[in-house]
């Protein structure tokens, strides 16, 4: 599985802070272990963050019916209840956003 760009960057502070004590500065690498805490931390309370269906098809690019049709399918988890679905940001579906016939990275 791919890793996003900030958890990338979690991991790259978790090197720095390797690296600091391999050479024996424990300070310096206690404080690039807690910012990787912070970055950590923040990926979950995120991926975790509950939103309504109006919310997730904006953020996704998918209708609000089709976010509904995939919490009544089972393919997106209900965080609320019976006729208010609400679902996880991090279970969210991304539709692939095209512009003149090409992808975001410029292939078809």
């Amino acid at each position: 599985m791919k890793r996003s760009p900030i958890e990338r960057l979690a991991a790259e502070f978790l090197e720095r802070a390797s690296e600091a004590r391999r050479i024996g500065l424990s300070p310096v690498a206690e404080v690039w272990t807690e910012a990787a805490r912070v970055v950590e931390q923040a990926i979950m309370e995120h991926e975790f963050d509950v939103l309504t269906v109006r919310e997730a098809a904006e953020l996704s690019g998918y209708s609000a019916k089709t976010i509904r049709s995939y919490v009544q399918d089972g393919h997106l988890t209900n965080m609320g209840r019976k006729g208010s679905p609400r679902v996880k940001r991090g279970e969210l579906p991304r539709k692939p956003r095209h512009s003149n016939g090409r992808s975001r990275l410029g292939v078809l």
